[in-house]
């Protein structure tokens, strides 16, 4: 489970994931915490990006986590077209709610076989 401050104005919650080695990268799945608590919300909109060095970034996907709030199912983004990484960074700008807290139950990335 990741729990962060809820997003502000110009500072959005990001977590960076190490793959350990460069990687076929087809999308990403983000799983919203099935806990109900007061003050926190799971992310209204994603921005993913994609790394070989940790230092160059290119966005890979953006957009909007449909019924995240409501449904609590893992949400699955797929690529435009499959990524070689070594990192993937998400961020997020805003909660699906209004809430003190961005919380998620897992990130992950699906490889290309």
């Amino acid at each position: 489970r990741w729990t962060v401050p809820a997003p502000a104005s110009g500072r959005p919650a990001s977590v960076t994931i190490d793959m350990g080695a460069v990687v076929p990268i087809a999308g990403i799945s983000v799983t919203p915490s099935r806990t109900i608590a007061k003050g926190v919300a799971p992310p209204r909109d994603y921005r993913c990006e994609t790394s070989l060095d940790g230092q160059r970034w290119e966005v890979a996907a953006a957009g909007e986590l449909p019924n995240i709030a409501y449904a609590l199912a893992t949400q699955r983004i797929a690529f435009a077209a499959v990524r070689p990484a070594r990192w993937l960074r998400l961020s997020f700008t805003e909660t699906a709610v209004p809430a003190d807290y961005l919380t998620l139950a897992g990130v992950g990335a699906f490889l290309k076989q």
